[in-house]
């Protein structure tokens, strides 16, 4: 039988043993839980404060992690017109197929391996009749080959100038149809559905949906008796007017600016320089007949002041003919939207159709600015924002019509009031 004193000494030692353990445990847990108080407390702070909080002390050791969100979240003041181009064009499958080609063609290497060729060439004339075949073909579009940076960048180029011109006409032909620029109902009907397909063909069911759904809102706008005033500009107004626009769209569109200053690297010389190069090639070349051991020298120096200056001027003048190419399809294609704009203006204005008439206002407002609209389609444009009581032209539409629009995106009454 133990003794009490026994007892109790063994019963000292494994309190003293509890209690060390207890505070061990307590040392690794206060470390863990003072993080986990910091962090609910950051959690539960607001954003603004998190981020306005000054001298953030960070233990050694501590790991950051930080991460960047892509969204497709579209400019929210991209007009209408600017989403149907952007969406048709990156929708097409040629498309990705030749900005691919623009893109390897402009990749250092390939500029490297370019130049050699031009090079060969310059010494072994290797080409033949090639590059005078070649222009030939560019000029009457007989062959398109993706074959260097500049076919790749025209034929580009004029893609998406076609693609650009089917999505504004496509969608016009709706905006007509919708308002009612047609002989009858069912004739409204009927090309609002085939305007719809097409539409729905170059930028999808979702955003055709959705175009249906903005060009029916502008029927309620606001609009005064002088906006369909039935008056037709002249020939010679119509004219100054298509001017205008072509010449903003001359100084403002992207597209020409960039043609025309890689233009100007060639014809952008001064007299000087002109005067220099022809005297520099004629020295050379004639030195380079000389008998003696000047005649070699003078080549070389010939073969590297050509390409130091861009390379042989066949060269050069079938890559301005690929740029003329450019400058080509992008004038047709601001001339076609400005013919098709204002011809459509005057329908709208005749058929008093609030839909067309905005539409072409949007097209005019895409190519050449707001500040330039009511200069080129006259006041009757900013009539048409007056804030007065709507006309029988554009009546609000009832709740069984609105339901139609949800079940039926194209199915089209005429809401217009034949005088």
């Amino acid at each position: 039988m133990a003794s009490p004193m026994t007892t109790s000494s063994k019963t000292s030692k494994t309190g003293k043993i509890g209690n060390l353990a207890l505070i061990a445990l307590l040392a690794l847990v206060q470390p863990a839980s003072g993080a986990a108080m910091s962090e609910a407390k950051a959690d539960s702070l607001p954003s603004q404060n998190v981020l306005m909080t000054p001298h953030v002390k960070l233990e050694e050791g501590t790991v950051l992690r930080a991460g960047v969100e892509i969204t497709d979240k579209k400019d929210e003041n991209a007009t209408i017109i600017d989403e149907l181009v952007n969406t048709a064009q990156e929708k097409h499958p040629r498309t990705e197929t030749l900005d691919k080609k623009v893109k390897t063609h402009n990749s250092g290497h390939r500029k490297v391996i370019a130049k050699s060729f031009d090079a060969l060439n310059y010494v072994f004339g290797y080409r033949g009749s090639t590059p005078s075949s070649e222009m030939g073909d560019v000029i009457l579009e007989e062959k398109k080959k993706l074959k260097s940076k500049g076919s790749a960048e025209w034929l580009s180029q004029q893609h998406r100038d076609e693609v650009e011109l089917a999505v504004v006409a496509t969608a016009m032909d709706l905006a007509a149809a919708l308002g009612g620029s047609f002989s009858d109902a069912n004739e409204d009907k009927s090309q609002a559905t085939v305007a719809y397909e097409s539409l729905k063909e170059l930028v999808g069911e979702e955003l055709a949906r959705k175009t249906v759904v903005e060009f029916r809102s502008w029927a309620k706008r606001p609009s005064t008796v002088s906006t369909f005033d039935g008056k037709v500009w002249s020939i010679s107004q119509r004219q100054e007017k298509q001017k205008a626009i072509m010449q903003i769209c001359k100084d403002t569109d992207p597209v020409i600016k960039d043609v025309v200053d890689a233009v100007h690297k060639y014809n952008g010389h001064g007299k000087l320089y002109l005067a220099t190069a022809r005297t520099i090639k004629t020295s050379l070349g004639i030195a380079s007949m000389s008998p003696t051991v000047v005649a070699p020298a003078s080549q070389i120096a010939l073969f590297f002041y050509t390409m130091a200056t861009g390379g042989d001027e066949e060269d050069k003048m079938l890559r301005e003919i690929y740029l003329d190419k450019r400058l080509a399809s992008r004038s047709t294609l601001i001339s076609e939207k400005s013919h098709l704009a204002l011809d459509r203006y005057q329908i709208a204005k005749l058929t008093k159709n609030p839909i067309l008439m905005t539409y072409c206002e949007n097209v005019v407002k895409h190519m050449t600015g707001s500040p330039a609209v009511p200069s080129i389609l006259g006041p009757a444009s900013q009539a048409a924002n007056a804030l007065t009581p709507a006309s029988p032209a554009a009546p609000e539409n009832s709740a069984s019509e609105a339901d139609s629009e949800k079940a039926e995106p194209v199915a089209v009454q005429n809401d217009q009031t034949t005088n």
